[in-house]
């Protein structure tokens, strides 16, 4: 499981069954779907510098909202598998 400097698992609280059963919790895992590309690179094990520069360069989308910039895990995955080599 990966841990994020801000942004780690979350649980959603114990929810009521819907048929009036005693309670059960559901508990669900909750990912980020999109990371600072200082934590994208933590994740990959690179330097951020290589992270800014494919952004850069236009080879990972990269968004904003606001001074914050975000990279979403599936383009990152896809900017993996791409640029790198299998082994």
């Amino acid at each position: 499981m990966v841990q994020f400097a801000r942004h780690g698992p979350r649980e959603f609280p114990p929810a009521r069954n819907l048929t009036g059963d005693a309670m059960r919790p559901l508990k669900r895992t909750l990912y980020p779907c999109a990371v600072s590309p200082n934590e994208a690179a933590a994740v990959l094990g690179i330097r951020a510098e290589q992270i800014k520069e494919a952004v850069r360069m236009g080879a990972l989308p990269v968004y904003q909202l606001g001074t914050k910039r975000r990279v979403l895990i599936d383009d990152l995955v896809a900017w993996v598998r791409a640029t790198w080599k299998r082994s």
